[in-house]
């Protein structure tokens, strides 16, 4: 019977601790959620243009940001607005129902002040975002639409983040009053503003630098392209020039008898190549006639060539009188006839030389051949010899 009280008395204790625990958690509860209900409604129920904890769908490298008018914005603005299509629009009112049956009437005054405190910051942000925008487009218009979007999300952007952050430490922070709030909130705008103000002169000054250094490279190009085209001209009109005084007759503006003289001459002329043709063919008999031929087109026809040019020039361009014509050609003619004469020695050497390392080559294969064959038979005597004295060996 005393054992079953006591564990009556036991049972009793515990029951009233449990309840009395249970009553000072809901206390505690209750007073820790009227104490944080401004910082709860505004942490999870508004959403900033630059919120750093929102999760979006379909969320791009600049989803977390709004700041375009798309009704004022132009076809060249594309590579900047193309990842500003999924941004959701930026709440202005906040919904208390949720917490209603935890807060007082103070407390729910309170609250909606610092909301609409927070509408109207977050309205001055959009619309100083908003002008900066289009002062961007409007100042930048004409500018390299990559160039313009890496300066507007790379350099701008960051100093935006970091406005964003001063701004919500200010807005939720509890130990400042209301008024402070509005004054170091617009000290920020004001600050961010002039920054805005040298960001704009600085890309402005980049641009002018890069538009400089680009019309400098257009003009030296222009420049080296004109050089080039002038040369062209020039080596143009030289060739022309040579091959009209090539093309026209050695007897131009010349009278009677020195068109005579002229016409003998180049019958004389065409006598020599004739005589050296024949007299090659005839050194050369025996001689392959393919090798004949490309000595003489590869070798001696550029000779000929060369020769009756400079024998033209002299003749045109020298003002050679008309008795020192006879001479110069009756020169030219030696001179040329004696290198043909050498050209045709050498051309005999050439051939003899190629047909003895022919021959000896012919000779070396022959007794290569002999050699190997003697080798053989001597190597089937030593065989048979070397099986007969095995035989003997055997008798």
């Amino acid at each position: 019977m005393n054992k079953f009280i006591f564990c009556l008395k036991i049972v009793t204790c515990s029951l009233l601790l449990w309840i009395f625990q249970c009553f000072f958690n809901c206390n505690s509860s209750k007073s820790v959620i009227n104490k944080n209900v401004k910082e709860e409604i505004l942490g999870l129920k508004y959403k900033r243009a630059l919120g750093e904890t929102t999760e979006l769908k379909n969320e791009g490298p600049f989803d977390d940001i709004k700041f375009i008018d798309d009704e004022n914005q132009d076809e060249g603005d594309e590579a900047l607005t193309q990842e500003q299509e999924n941004v959701p629009k930026i709440e202005t009112t906040t919904q208390l129902g949720g917490y209603e049956e935890y807060s007082s009437d103070d407390e729910e005054s309170e609250t909606e002040e610092l909301c609409k405190f927070h509408a109207e910051v977050s309205e001055k942000w959009n619309k100083n975002i908003t002008h900066m925008w289009n002062v961007f487009c409007s100042q930048t218009r004409g500018f390299d639409g990559n160039w313009r979007a890496h300066k507007w999300y790379d350099v701008w952007h960051s100093r935006l983040s970091y406005e964003n952050y001063k701004m919500d430490v200010v807005v939720f922070e509890t130990s400042y009053p209301l008024e402070e709030k509005k004054k170091l909130l617009d000290k920020c705008l004001e600050a961010m503003t002039r920054d805005f103000k040298d960001f704009m002169s600085q890309c402005k000054e980049e641009w002018n630098k890069q538009a400089m250094l680009e019309a400098e490279k257009r003009e030296q190009q222009k420049m080296i392209l004109q050089k080039a085209d002038d040369s062209y001209e020039k080596e143009k009109g030289k060739k022309e020039e040579s091959v009209e005084l090539l093309s026209s007759p050695l007897y131009k503006n010349e009278n009677e008898d020195k068109k005579k003289f002229y016409q003998k001459l180049s019958k004389n002329w065409n006598d020599i190549i004739r005589s050296m043709w024949k007299l090659f063919k005839l050194k050369t008999e025996g001689i392959n006639d393919a090798w004949r031929k490309k000595k003489w087109s590869e070798e001696w026809h550029s000779v000929i060539t060369m020769e009756k040019t400079d024998l033209q020039l002299s003749f045109i361009e020298g003002h050679v009188p008309f008795g020192e014509r006879i001479r110069l050609f009756d020169e030219w003619t030696f001179n040329l006839l004696s290198r043909f004469n050498l050209f045709l020695k050498t051309c005999i050497a050439e051939w003899n030389e190629k047909k003895l390392m022919e021959s000896e080559g012919a000779e070396g294969a022959e007794g290569s051949e002999g050699s190997e064959g003697s080798e053989g038979s001597e190597g089937s005597e030593g065989s048979e010899g070397s099986e007969d004295s095995e035989d003997v060996e055997v008798d």
